[in-house]
C-alpha cells in the first residue's frame, strides 16, 4: 500500500487494513482433545479475532483519502 501511495501514514495503513478486513468469521470452533477424548469449544469475539481477516486486494483497491 505504501508503495502505491507513499504519503500514507502508519495509522492510515492500519485503518485501511481494518476497514477492508472481512468480518464474516465463525462464532466458535470445536476440536477433540486426543489425550482425553473431550470436545473443546473456543468462542470467538472481537478481542480474539480482531478486525477480521485480511483482504489485501480490497486494501490496495481502497480509494486514497486524506484522513481516516
Amino acid at each position: 500500500m505504501v508503495g502505491r501511495t507513499p504519503s500514507l501514514t502508519p495509522n492510515q495503513v492500519k485503518a485501511r487494513l481494518m476497514k477492508t478486513a472481512t468480518k464474516a468469521f465463525p462464532l466458535s470452533t470445536s476440536w477433540v482433545d486426543p489425550a482425553t477424548g473431550l470436545t473443546q469449544v473456543i468462542q470467538y469475539d472481537l478481542f480474539t479475532v480482531g478486525a477480521g481477516y485480511l483482504d489485501l486486494w480490497a486494501a490496495l483497491s481502497e480509494a486514497p483519502r486524506d484522513t481516516y
